[in-house]
């Protein structure tokens, strides 16, 4: 079923986009930070699942992003694990000030793995550069992680907006070029079947 924004006013088909991470690491300041550009102040947790869309542009066609900003607690873990039905790509969030949030990554990684599909698409993002003085987990450590296990690395701020829009813009570029691949294979599988039906029961309209 589309999902509409109600304060964006989109409405799409979209594509499914997991906000991941730990509660504190300013997952839902990122997504209202790419979706509304701005910020907010004063912290509040996420409770259960929240739900923005926006539409960019990619190779000149319009794709909506279905955002599901997600819990980090604890306690909403179980229920995280059944919201990757359908969801084609995943930004899992670290706080770069907070080592403890980065070290948890392997965690959220196996969720992904037991629970998405095999097909989704990931990327990994340290959040809060803007806390000079306070980084515990360097870019250097951030990219090594995320080059041992396949996936594109990003850092930001939502504070300032910051490289915000790249991980976003970068997972649906991704997300798209997915589906065109799987457009393709269909395409070249529905002809291979038309070819070998026999001459009479060949759908009538095919150039074949």
């Amino acid at each position: 079923m589309p999902v509409t924004s109600g304060e964006t006013g989109i409405v799409g088909a979209g594509a499914k986009i997991l906000v991941l991470g730990d509660s504190g690491v300013g997952k839902t300041r990122l997504v209202r930070r790419f979706v509304e550009d701005t910020f907010i102040q004063r912290y509040v947790a996420t409770v259960g699942v929240d739900f923005r869309s926006k539409a960019v542009k990619i190779g000149g066609k319009e794709l909506v992003l279905q955002i599901w900003d997600t819990a980090g607690q604890e306690r909403f873990r179980s229920m995280t694990t059944t919201i990757f039905r359908g969801a084609e790509g995943a930004i899992l969030v670290y706080d770069v000030s907070s080592k403890a949030t980065f070290d948890h990554l392997d965690d959220w990684i196996e969720s992904i793995r037991r629970s998405a599909d095999q097909n989704i698409r990931v990327v990994i993002v340290g959040n809060k550069i803007d806390k000079e003085g306070e980084v515990e987990v360097d870019t250097r450590t951030g990219k090594r992680f995320a080059d041992q296990i396949g996936l594109n690395f990003f850092e930001t701020s939502a504070q300032s907006g910051k490289n915000v829009d790249k991980p976003f813009k970068k997972l649906a570029k991704e997300v798209n070029e997915a589906r065109e691949i799987k457009e393709k294979q269909l395409f070249e599988q529905n002809t291979s079947n038309i070819s070998k039906m026999p001459e009479g029961k060949k759908p009538s309209g095919c150039l074949c």
